[in-house]
């Protein structure tokens, strides 16, 4: 079994980015929200309120769409995003671990046939339940579905260390530099 991170990892850039900028483009009023989204960007940037307390405000957005059905609709649009090799290493009882709302995830990786655990973020509010799925809470989730050891894990990110030194072998991937090298344990 191969466990996978998804932004930047299997999709080429991050899909919470691509989407945002998806709904601005399809629903102008959106910019408005730029300075809020901003504003909480800083403190998160100067470490005053979390990494999940940002995202909550960021996803304000949502009230404004049907973000589900959108999510659709973007990976209708952009399914081709998902890169190649990706695609080719992707088998039966794989898994995608992702920090990303689990709504905007699940069309595609239904698509690809991988079970999906990732941030779970109303997509009405933007409130996320539960932490948001970074870090060792990737591996707590997958844990929580009886998932504690595999052979293969790839990440874009040393955020995923702990998915890459739990597999037999974990990769780190550039998808800009077109490489996969090997993620060496310390």
């Amino acid at each position: 079994m191969t466990v996978f991170d998804f932004d930047k990892t299997i999709f080429r850039v991050d899909s919470t980015v691509a989407f945002w900028k998806y709904c601005i483009r399809r629903k102008k009023s959106l910019v408005f929200l730029l300075p809020k989204q901003g504003f909480y960007g800083v403190l998160h940037g100067l470490k005053i309120i979390s990494l999940t307390a940002f995202k909550e405000k960021f996803f304000c957005f949502f009230k404004h769409i049907d973000a589900e059905r959108w999510a659709e609709e973007f990976w209708a649009e952009n399914e081709g995003g998902v890169m190649p090799w990706a695609r080719e290493a992707i088998a039966e009882g794989d898994y995608v671990v992702s920090a990303s709302p689990e709504f905007l995830l699940r069309p595609v990786c239904k698509k690809l046939g991988v079970h999906l655990l990732a941030t779970v973020a109303d997509p009405k509010t933007g409130k996320i339940t539960g932490e948001n799925c970074k870090g060792e809470e990737k591996i707590r989730r997958l844990a929580a579905v009886g998932v504690t050891k595999w052979e293969k894990s790839f990440s874009d990110s040393l955020s995923d260390t702990p998915i890459l030194a739990v597999a037999d072998e974990g990769y780190l991937v550039d998808n800009k530099k077109g490489t996969i090298k090997r993620f060496v344990k310390a």
